[in-house]
This record gives C-alpha cells, sequence and structure tokens, in this order.
C-alpha cells in the first residue's frame, strides 16, 4: 500500500495530531477515521468467520486515500 501501515502513518503524520507536549489537535478526526475503519475491517472478518489473532498497526495498511486494509500478520 501506498501509505504503508497505519503505524508508519501515524508516525509520518504526528504533527498533525499532535503538539509538541502530546496534546491532541482539532484534527484528531482522521484518527477515529482510521480507528473506526480498522474495527470495520475486522468485523468484517468475524462475520467471515475469521480471527486475526495479530490486531496491531503494523498489520493495518492505510492507502494514498486514508483507506486502512487488514492483513494478515507478518
Amino acid at each position: 500500500m501506498a501509505g504503508g501501515s497505519v503505524y508508519d502513518w501515524l508516525v509520518n503524520h504526528r504533527s498533525r495530531f499532535y503538539d509538541s507536549e502530546g496534546t491532541v489537535r482539532h484534527s484528531s478526526l482522521k484518527l477515529v477515521s482510521l480507528a473506526a475503519q480498522a474495527a470495520s475491517g475486522v468485523a468484517h472478518l468475524h462475520e467471515c468467520g475469521i480471527i486475526h489473532r495479530d490486531i496491531a498497526c503494523r498489520n493495518l495498511l492505510v492507502d494514498g486515500d486514508g483507506i486502512v486494509s487488514v492483513r494478515e500478520g507478518e
């Protein structure tokens, strides 16, 4: 994926969401969107009878449009 993992995306975009003291900025709606997409993906897996067993930012990929996909663990 163009954006890499959600972990990489968060590290690369940290200044958009937190100031130097760690206080969340107003643009935190994107963080909520990433979390909601991840939860939706996991819910879909569960509906299909699949249990992922390793949900972590490194296993959630984000594309260039900000769409999150759940991938199989490393």
